[in-house]
């Protein structure tokens, strides 16, 4: 049924296109409709609730970890066949540049611009056709909040990282999970409370975290089954425990994001021609 809504969404815009005599756009829409585009699963979170120690830990990579804030701008994580060993690039929306490993330190903890792109071999963990975006903290007001909620209308599904050590979730980071943008994916985020080992009550946190999200009025399906815990003094054997879950919440539904995807960016362009 979305395929063939995709194939109607398409027809329809290619028909305004040559009617209004907009040429420019045929080819975008074609794109648009044939192209492969891949699930972007967001890491959100506050700052150094464990989102990029997460993503080293699933992937085995180096990306920059403090114990203050480090990441103040979107990386970028691509799966890739046959990779030696990881790649860095700077991404500039039309093409990339290679970049050392320190550039893109650089990149990554805000000390130059950009966004940041490291591509890695890609596994059961990170396969092909899906990638990982590591983004700045949403816990307060700022520059690196603003690049958060500018990339919210690319993300597919998304992994919200919590201290569970804390016994809650940041109001901020509630008010950010209401953000219009992110209507669309509530059914696609699940919750991991990081710093297991910290976590004096576990199950009396997790219920106090649901009803916090619950009472804020966020609609989750099966919210309840959508926490993983995790403990950060033993990460070898978060791969297999995190991956088990995306695959059961995320991997399993990669086709049907795909298509949501493709239809998002027809109606995106939609918008644009009704413009002119």
């Amino acid at each position: 049924m979305q395929k063939e809504q995709n194939v109607s969404t398409k027809e329809t815009l290619l028909n305004i296109a040559q009617i209004n005599k907009l040429s420019i756009y045929e080819q975008e829409i074609n794109e648009i409709a044939n192209g492969s585009q891949a699930v972007s699963i967001a890491f959100l979170g506050a700052f150094s609730a464990g989102k990029t120690s997460l993503i080293n830990s699933i992937l085995k990579t180096h990306l920059p970890t403090d114990i203050a804030a480090t990441t103040k701008s979107i990386c970028i994580i691509e799966p890739e066949n046959d990779l030696e060993k990881n790649e860095y690039y700077q991404d500039f929306g039309d093409e990339r540049q290679p970049i050392s490993y320190n550039e893109f330190s650089n990149i990554v903890d805000g000390t130059h611009k950009g966004t940041a792109v490291i591509k890695v071999k890609a596994s059961k963990a990170l396969p092909l056709g899906c990638v990982f975006v590591d983004t700045p903290g949403m816990d307060s007001v700022g520059a690196e909040v603003e690049i958060t909620a500018g990339y919210l209308k690319l993300v597919d599904a998304a992994i919200v990282c919590i201290d569970g050590s804390q016994g809650t979730i940041h109001k901020n980071i509630l008010e950010f999970l209401k953000k219009p943008e992110l209507q669309d994916v509530h059914n696609r985020i699940i919750f991991v409370l990081t710093h297991k080992d910290l976590m004096e009550k576990e199950n009396a946190i997790r219920s106090e975290i649901i009803n916090q999200i619950t009472a804020a009025g966020i609609n989750i399906d099966n919210l309840e089954k959508k926490f993983i815990s995790l403990n950060a003094i033993e990460p070898e054997g978060n791969a297999e425990k995190i991956f088990s879950f995306l695959d059961k919440f995320i991997f399993s539904y990669t086709n049907e994001l795909r298509q949501e995807r493709v239809e998002k960016n027809l109606r995106q362009l939609a918008a644009e021609m009704k413009n002119i």
